[in-house]
């Protein structure tokens, strides 16, 4: 669904230290690490771990936000980095509600990329961080897919409860008549054919919306637990996808891929606009 035939410059003899993978709370994370991992190697760069290497990448991801403690760990990863004397970048982050504490840290940072615009926005009005946007590194990792025949059917993942402070599968309401695709459970490939042999997901998930983009299909979405999906509808200037509610999202999702279909294609578009080169760089 974008570009990969860019040509990376390669930088032969270079150790890179990755830190931030968290593949192991969802395939969507997954399939970020492993574009970080390809990023690396074809550029000609070693991807080693330990003390010894010469640029610290940090995958960012969904825990930079409120000031938390993955936050404030990462940023120590970062701060540590620097006071060895070696280069490190922040990238394929969220930004929003962190402390100032450690903008000493961003403004020697190689390079800050952040996802979507608001996050963008944030870093420069709050911290004076010129970041670059970049979308998700979920949408450069390209699994060996089936083509399933369609099933005609809605399906939904879970969502975030504001109470709880957390995502959960809904257990009462018309949304649980949906069959129920588990990010966590799956992988990848596996969602991406599931999703495309469907008609509409509804969901929750920041990686839940790019999935639908990458299986080119339609889909109406609840708020998370930051402003990552907004953004990412302000980066690419659409509007409509979004409702307050799984219940709201349910009924939205009866017509979406007429209704939005302007909307959904602005999105691909403005994802296709980037390449792998654009959102990791090691030089």
């Amino acid at each position: 669904m974008h570009c990969g035939c860019s040509l990376l410059r390669r930088v032969d003899d270079m150790k890179v230290r990755l830190e931030g993978n968290h593949s192991a709370y969802h395939c969507g994370s997954a399939a970020v690490w492993r574009s970080m991992l390809r990023a690396v190697e074809e550029q000609g760069a070693e991807v080693t771990s330990g003390d010894d290497y010469d640029l610290l990448i940090v995958n960012g991801e969904g825990s930079m936000h409120h000031g938390g403690a993955t936050f404030c760990k990462k940023m120590e990863l970062l701060r540590g980095a620097l006071e060895a004397g070696k280069r490190a970048s922040l990238v394929n982050s969220v930004w929003q509600d962190n402390p100032p504490d450690f903008d000493d840290v961003l403004s020697a940072l190689d390079v800050v990329t952040v996802r979507e615009v608001r996050s963008r926005n944030e870093l420069f009005d709050r911290h004076k961080i010129e970041a670059q946007v970049r979308p998700d590194l979920c949408i450069f990792d390209e699994p060996a897919r089936q083509s399933l025949s369609p099933t005609g059917e809605r399906v939904a993942t879970d969502f975030y409860v504001a109470p709880f402070g957390n995502f959960a599968r809904m257990t009462g309401g018309p949304i649980t008549e949906l069959p129920y695709v588990d990010m966590k459970t799956m992988d990848w490939a596996t969602l991406l054919d599931q999703l495309a042999a469907g008609v509409t997901l509804v969901t929750g998930r920041h990686h839940g919306v790019y999935a639908a983009c990458c299986a080119r299909v339609p889909f109406i979405c609840t708020p998370g637990n930051t402003h990552k999906i907004e953004g990412l509808f302000e980066s690419a200037g659409v509007t409509g996808l979004m409702r307050p509610t799984p219940a709201a999202a349910l009924a939205a999702a009866e017509d979406a891929h007429e209704r939005y279909a302007e909307a959904y294609g602005r999105l691909h578009a403005w994802l296709d606009g980037f390449s792998l080169s654009d959102a990791v760089t090691v030089r």
